[in-house]
């Protein structure tokens, strides 16, 4: 889930950088819902390829 101030559109491609404990890990998703939260709207979005059991522990910052 990604937070933007506008709302993209289902199926709209997009990059997002997230900040992990081993760099910056840049993505390519597919926007696949929203929903607004007061001025924040929320962008679920789909990765093409499915991510394997370490990307998750890269992400929180976890030492392996």
């Amino acid at each position: 889930m990604e937070e933007f101030p506008v709302e993209l559109m289902r199926g709209t491609s997009v990059r997002v950088v997230l900040p992990t404990f081993q760099g910056l890990v840049e993505l390519e998703g597919t926007v696949v819902w929203t929903t607004t939260h007061g001025s924040v709207i929320r962008h679920g979005v789909a990765f093409p390829e499915p991510k394997g059991p370490d990307f998750i522990p890269q992400v929180l910052g976890e030492k392996r």
